[in-house]
C-alpha cells in the first residue's frame, strides 16, 4: 500500500491531517470450532490473557476510537483496551474478518498463501478474495 501526503490544496479538505496513528491488531487466540462458522467462534482462555496484556499497551495511549469487526473474538480482544481507556468499541462490518469457510490446518495454510498469491480470485471455496476484503478495509478507514 503506498501512501501520499495531500497536497497545500487539499490538506484542509481531507482526514489526513487528522490521523495521527492507525494500530491494526489482530484477535488474540481463538477458539477453533470446526463445527461453527468462523465469525462466530470467541476467544479462549489464553485469548483472554492475551486482551489484557494487549490493554497495557503504550500503542493505545491517546486513542480516540477503537474499531473492530463484528465478530466476538475481535470484540473481546479490544474490551479490556477500552475499558482501560474508557472509550467504546465501535463495530463496523468493514472490518469483520476475510470471508472463509473453516479448513483443515494444512489446507488453510495453502488457502491462505494462495490468498495473497492470487488477490482477484477466491482462493477457497467460501471464501473472499483478498482484493475485496481489502477495498471493504479501506472503505471502513475511509468512513
Amino acid at each position: 500500500m503506498t501512501t501520499r501526503t495531500p497536497s497545500r490544496r487539499d490538506r484542509s479538505t481531507t482526514p489526513y491531517s487528522q490521523i495521527v496513528r492507525v494500530v491494526l491488531v489482530r484477535h488474540c487466540q481463538s477458539a477453533v470450532d470446526a463445527a461453527a462458522h468462523p465469525s462466530t467462534w470467541t476467544l479462549t482462555a489464553e485469548g483472554h490473557r492475551q486482551a489484557a496484556d494487549l490493554a497495557s499497551s503504550p500503542w493505545f495511549e491517546g486513542a480516540a476510537i477503537l474499531a473492530a469487526g463484528p465478530e466476538p473474538k475481535m470484540v473481546q480482544s479490544l474490551r479490556p483496551t477500552a475499558e482501560r481507556l474508557g472509550i467504546d468499541i465501535a463495530i463496523d462490518d468493514a472490518f469483520r474478518e476475510t470471508e472463509a469457510t473453516w479448513l483443515p490446518h494444512e489446507e488453510f495454510l495453502s488457502s491462505v498463501t494462495q490468498l495473497f498469491a492470487s488477490p482477484t480470485s477466491a482462493p477457497a471455496a467460501g471464501w473472499e478474495p483478498s482484493r475485496d476484503a481489502g477495498l471493504r478495509f479501506l472503505a471502513g478507514m475511509r468512513s
